[in-house]
């Protein structure tokens, strides 16, 4: 065999090993997907359709390599080597088809991931009235806060004016500081700003800080940011409610 075959028949032993190992992961994608698919995993998931991508692009480029040297080659078992050619074409399409599949499978459970997420984010329920109140650095406490709450309090008492009414609240700090500190410096937040309500008679539900969790303004760790430094405070009425069953912040 001249050099020419030797270099075709490699490549085409070349494709088909890549198709052996990028069959396997077509599998072990559809079994992981079904393993997880009820706890809305979506890492797994896009990792399986990563590695499905990698294997396609390889298979692609060795396809595309063969090609190449057959037409530049000429003469020889050309016949055999197309043959070889249009099997490795058939299972490359087969893979786009899989990897589309699993493609459809996944999008409609990010999308409700994504859409669930953003529905119990901290403030952002329509069923509510949002109201919240923001930090200066390191503080829980001072003028500033107190006179934002004196602020909202006229607007939690015109909400709960039906009746039956608690507000929860719920303490954040930006990510400059360590995760406990920050974490227990949340909590202090949202205490002293319930205090503050119960003062007014205004009733309290749930009262907790969740540190650098739910941030407003995402940021990598170690930065400050006003934003995140903050508690809202959610108010709910039974009158008001939209039917939702969504479990409380």
């Amino acid at each position: 065999m001249d050099g020419k075959k030797v270099v075709i028949a490699t490549s085409i032993k070349s494709a088909l090993i890549v198709l052996i190992v990028a069959a396997p992961l077509g599998y072990i994608g559809f079994t992981q997907l079904d393993q997880k698919i009820s706890s809305q995993q979506k890492e797994i998931k896009s990792v399986v359709i990563e590695l499905k991508s990698e294997a396609l692009s390889e298979i692609k480029t060795v396809s595309e390599q063969v090609a190449k040297e057959l037409k530049s080659g000429g003469g020889g078992d050309s016949t055999m080597v197309s043959a070889e050619i249009s099997a490795l074409a058939a299972s490359l399409d087969e893979l786009r088809a899989e990897q589309q599949k699993l493609t459809q499978l996944v999008a409609p459970i990010a999308e409700s991931s994504a859409k669930s997420a953003a529905m119990l984010a901290p403030g952002s329920r329509d069923d509510r009235l949002n109201l919240t109140v923001y930090f200066p650095l390191g503080k829980i406490q001072g003028p500033m806060i107190h006179k934002q709450v004196a602020a909202i309090i006229p607007q939690i008492v015109d909400y709960a004016k039906v009746g039956g009414c608690t507000s929860n609240v719920i303490g954040f700090s930006d990510t400059l500081g360590g995760d406990k500190a920050n974490l227990a410096l949340s909590e202090k937040r949202a205490q002293h700003v319930a205090a503050l309500l119960r003062k007014q008679d205004i009733p309290i539900g749930n009262v907790k800080g969740w540190g650098e969790r739910w941030l407003d303004v995402h940021t990598v760790d170690g930065v400050k940011n006003e934003k995140n430094r903050r508690v809202v405070i959610e108010t709910h009425c039974e009158a008001k409610a939209m039917g939702t069953n969504q479990p409380s912040s």
